[in-house]
């Protein structure tokens, strides 16, 4: 159901259940309006959130009573992050009075994400029974959970400097280690949130802070704790977070096979096939189907050789989307393994369902920009860190580069396309791509489609006349570039 608990709007800075009641009745003349933009002119203000929401009101003032008020209230409590009307309306009521179990919750919510430690102390001295009490919002999220900066709201992902004197003050103070929240269609706990964050390993201090719940008794092991009842390790992986994943199996994480695949732990691989041993459960061929794919995103080439030795097709069909190895070590830059699987007659040209994206597209985002990280459960809209190895600049597929043209998108063509032909064993194939590009170039800004920008000692700069985006798809259509 939609909105989720993160993708949700903060409250007003002095919010009234009147001016959410005032939301919502305009919602339902909205609907009553039969006009046929009208709910979607009243998502507007929120453009974030507004295609969802949009959706989502709409569903809910069709499915149930046709535009009653108690459904647009409904949406209305949904959007902010409550389950149901009087929730919300509780919440209102209890941030309304200082003092509040409630208003004292959201401001210590506040200090942790702000790192705010001398604030959060003081309330702590207040109410003690702070750090063990719970959100009203649908993840039921506790302080600790907020500090973890995952599965909260997304306004308050944020993982301050001194984020692990935070948790030391709350964990001090008797805070549950280990409690679990509802997020992701799980019961997550502190440290699987932490492990699966990107905020914290952008700040720096995933370690710290994954070590910290560890000393205090936080179990690793807790199947669910990562949602998807995946040990930690695996839900690691599942989330782009490799360095998170060999710290855990460092402190003792089990491994399953595709978590033992993703970290390179090839004995450990190996051991799962010890025909020798009756006590071993049989490993079946979806359970090597997805340790080939994790050995193949992470780029663990002895695991990946040893799976294929042990019947793994090369160009096996992977996940739900029909992606294949060679998709997946396109867009980590793990060369080695591009080599291997092309070796062994893997389809370069393989088109994937969900993006319809073959190993080359998935390539080229992977390099078009080394700031970002990788995302195994959306690839072509978080690309992977580029390594030394490859070009850091490279073009967006067509597709996705005609959805976004007012980006101004750097772009040297024939130095990306030269790193293609180097690391993708294919010169002639990729010489032919790269004349259709830089023909397409050509054409684009003769015709002032794009316009060309040049910088001493840096690539050239190309935007994109939006007005023309029709036009620009023709041409790059025509030239199959």
């Amino acid at each position: 159901m939609y909105p989720n608990p993160q993708d949700v709007l903060p409250l007003a800075p002095r919010p009234s259940l009147d001016q959410y009641k005032k939301q919502a009745e305009e919602l339902v003349r909205a609907c009553l309006s039969g006009a046929p933009d009208a709910i979607r002119e009243w998502a507007a203000p929120w453009p974030a959130l507004a295609p969802r929401l949009e959706a989502f009101a709409r569903d809910t003032l069709t499915s149930r009573r046709r535009c009653a008020l108690t459904g647009a209230q409904f949406v209305v409590a949904r959007m902010h992050g409550f389950e149901s009307w009087p929730k919300f309306a509780a919440h209102l009521d209890g941030l309304a009075r200082a003092g509040s179990p409630i208003s004292n919750f959201e401001a210590a919510a506040e200090a942790v994400v702000a790192g705010d430690i001398v604030g959060l102390e003081r309330l702590i001295r207040q109410q003690p029974s702070l750090v063990r009490a719970r959100s009203a919002r649908a993840h039921r999220a506790t302080l600790l959970h907020y500090a973890a900066a995952n599965g909260v709201e997304n306004y308050r992902q944020k993982t301050p400097a001194n984020a692990v004197a935070i948790v030391e003050l709350l964990l001090s103070a008797g805070a549950e280690v280990d409690a679990e929240a509802d997020m992701y269609g799980g019961a997550w706990t502190p440290l699987g949130l932490v492990a699966t964050s990107i905020h914290p390993e952008r700040a720096g201090v995933q370690n710290a802070l994954m070590q910290i719940l560890i000393d205090h008794g936080a179990v690793i092991d807790r199947l669910g704790g990562v949602g998807n009842n995946h040990l930690f390790v695996r839900g690691c992986l599942a989330n782009g977070r490799p360095a998170a994943a060999q710290f855990l199996a460092a402190r003792g994480a089990r491994l399953d096979l595709e978590g033992a695949a993703g970290i390179g732990r090839l004995d450990v691989v190996q051991s799962c096939f010890d025909d020798d041993d009756p006590r071993k459960p049989i490993v079946t061929v979806e359970q090597m189907r997805a340790a080939f794919g994790t050995a193949c995103t992470y780029g663990q080439l002895a695991v990946a050789e040893f799976l294929l030795g042990r019947g793994v097709p090369p160009d096996v069909r992977l996940g739900d989307h029909g992606q294949t190895g060679l998709h997946w070590a396109a867009l980590g830059g793990h060369a080695d393994i591009v080599a291997l699987l092309l070796e062994r007659h893997t389809p370069v040209d393989s088109v994937e369902e969900r993006y319809h994206g073959t190993p080359l597209t998935w390539a080229l985002h992977g390099w078009s920009d080394p700031r970002r990280e990788i995302s195994v459960r959306d690839p072509l809209r978080s690309p992977v860190r580029g390594d030394g190895r490859l070009h850091h600049l490279g073009s967006p597929p067509r597709r996705l580069l005609l959805r976004d043209p007012a980006g101004a998108v750097a772009l040297d063509a024939k130095d990306t396309l030269d790193g293609i032909a180097q690391w993708w064993l294919l010169k002639e194939w990729t010489e032919r791509k790269y004349f259709q590009i830089e023909a397409s170039i050509a054409q684009l800004v003769s015709k002032g489609l794009v316009v060309e920008r040049r910088r001493p000692g840096l690539p050239p700069y190309y935007w994109l006349n939006r007005e023309k985006q029709e036009e620009i798809s023709r041409i790059l259509t025509s030239n199959d570039s």
